[in-house]
């Protein structure tokens, strides 16, 4: 009896040393994690999350931070396929106790929109960062830089599915609150004024969107090197925009300035020849008849040399010279360049109406 008494205490004692607490997994865990021990975190954490639930239950707040724990861990290595589940458990079980107007219930409902949004899944994506938007907007209020970042994740959104209207209220709100809390020279300032000029130019409104690129690009010229990105794509946004306005002079300006900085980095790169095309057009409405055919030679150069004729660019190229050799009158350079690029625009989605007259 003695025996049997003392065998059932060791079990006892033993299992109550294995079965460590889900404050000692989450502190083993968040070591481990922290020693980029991902792998290893992770089998700690998965186990805490179960202790959790033996000890407190689904709706208790150390489940919540032991899934939520899961989760992000499973997002910070992009694998959103085991994340969406987990973040979608923590949403539910907030709303479920009542629990929606905290600070980790905005965050995560902001981190299952941005999976579904990756995803595609605009319309689940887009009604869960509003309702991100506006819980942190009731706890932190709108200076506070979370409630920025969820409306800035808004603003990107809406550009899938959201209407003009409601794009634009959103982006002057979001550069009010950069502007006023993190300054104008903030990265993400000047990259908000281009997209919401993006959207005054699918509006029509080009005054309003010349005056926002303007003075982006003098925010980047000011803190971005000419390689950034943002600075690249809003120059691109200018000199389209400037084309449909014709303000050739402008839209050339900024081409020109692009073309040298591809033509420094890889004068063979795709992005050079494009640029090279988009002068090539601008000279062509100025008549600019010198500068055309040199750009094309060169273009055409270019293609010849890296063994891209076939390349859509190159096409542009032997049709702008066959324009101009057709001015002159040279026509029979002019019917040779014409049928090249013909037969190169046949393997594209492009189509040109070849309407001119061969002597």
């Amino acid at each position: 009896m003695k025996k049997a008494i003392f065998i059932l205490l060791f079990s006892l004692i033993v299992s109550k040393i294995q079965a460590q607490s889900w404050e000692t997994l989450n502190a083993q865990g968040i070591k481990l994690r922290d020693e980029e021990k991902y792998a290893e975190a992770l089998v700690i954490f998965q186990k805490a999350r179960v202790q959790a639930e033996k000890e407190s239950g689904k709706n208790s707040e150390n489940y919540l931070n032991a899934v939520t724990t899961v989760a992000s861990l499973y997002n910070e290595q992009k694998k959103y396929a085991q994340a969406e589940p987990l973040y979608l458990e923590t949403v539910n079980i907030f709303r479920e106790i009542k629990e929606t107007n905290n600070t980790e219930y905005a965050n995560n409902l902001g981190h299952l929109a941005i999976i579904y949004y990756q995803k595609g899944e605009y319309e689940r994506a887009i009604p869960l960062q509003r309702e991100s938007v506006e819980v942190n907007k009731v706890v932190l209020g709108k200076n506070h830089k979370d409630y920025i970042t969820s409306l800035a994740n808004l603003v990107a959104f809406t550009e899938k599915q959201g209407n003009i209207t409601e794009r634009i209220t959103l982006s002057i709100s979001l550069l009010d609150l950069i502007k006023k809390n993190l300054g104008e020279d903030f990265p993400n300032y000047a990259v908000t004024m281009n997209n919401l000029a993006k959207i005054y130019v699918d509006k029509g409104d080009l005054d309003k969107a010349e005056a926002l690129l303007g003075s982006a690009l003098i925010i980047m010229e000011r803190n971005l090197k000419e390689d950034d990105i943002n600075y690249i794509n809003t120059s691109i946004s200018a000199a389209v925009m400037y084309k449909m306005q014709a303000k050739w002079d402008k839209a050339e300006k900024i081409r020109i300035r692009l073309a040298d900085f591809y033509q420094k980095t890889n004068e063979n790169s795709s992005e050079y020849l494009t640029s090279l095309s988009e002068l090539i057009e601008l000279y062509n409405i100025k008549k600019d008849t010198i500068k055309t055919e040199k750009l094309c030679l060169k273009a055409i150069e270019i293609c010849k040399k890296n063994k891209k004729e076939n390349h859509i660019d190159y096409g542009i190229a032997l049709l702008s010279l066959a324009d101009l050799y057709r001015v002159k009158e040279d026509y029979l350079k002019a019917e040779a360049l014409y049928l090249e690029s013909l037969e190169i625009f046949k393997k594209t989605d492009i189509k040109f109406e070849f309407n001119f007259l061969l002597q």
